[in-house]
């Protein structure tokens, strides 16, 4: 079971986890939370992967109004140590709440669907990962 209070910091000190995920932040201050997604693309269909991500790519910039509410979104590529090919997606909403409604939105989109189910062929699905991360300092 999730713990969602961590009791490692002094008495009165300590950080309630669901004041970041849930929108319930203290003093009205916003947190952002952060979706975040590693996998590796099949070296096999990496030129696929390429043209399937500037496909992606176009279609976010034409469509901002599906994407609306997506603070930022950033993709990253390895380049050395660790697993070669692996790459980070990063997309960052105010919280939970509305991360789960935004991706809603977005995926009952027939192409974003079509283009999610093409990306999932592409990766290796042992190597595939999706996290929630929050800011801590």
């Amino acid at each position: 079971m999730l713990n969602l209070k961590r009791n490692s910091f002094p008495k009165g000190k300590e950080i309630d986890i669901r004041e970041k995920l849930f929108d319930t932040p203290k003093g009205g201050e916003t947190v952002s939370i952060f979706l975040v997604e590693s996998y590796v693309v099949k070296a096999e269909k990496r030129a696929e992967f390429t043209l399937l991500l500037n496909e992606f790519l176009k279609y976010k910039k034409d469509h901002p109004q599906l994407f609306s509410g997506v603070k930022s979104w950033k993709l990253y590529k390895q380049d050395y140590g660790g697993i070669s090919g692996m790459y980070i997606e990063m997309w960052e909403y105010e919280g939970l709440v509305d991360m789960e409604k935004i991706n809603k939105r977005i995926f009952e989109d027939n192409e974003m669907k079509r283009i999610n189910e093409e990306f999932h062929a592409l990766v290796e699905p042992a190597a595939f990962s999706s996290n929630i991360w929050s800011p801590v300092a």
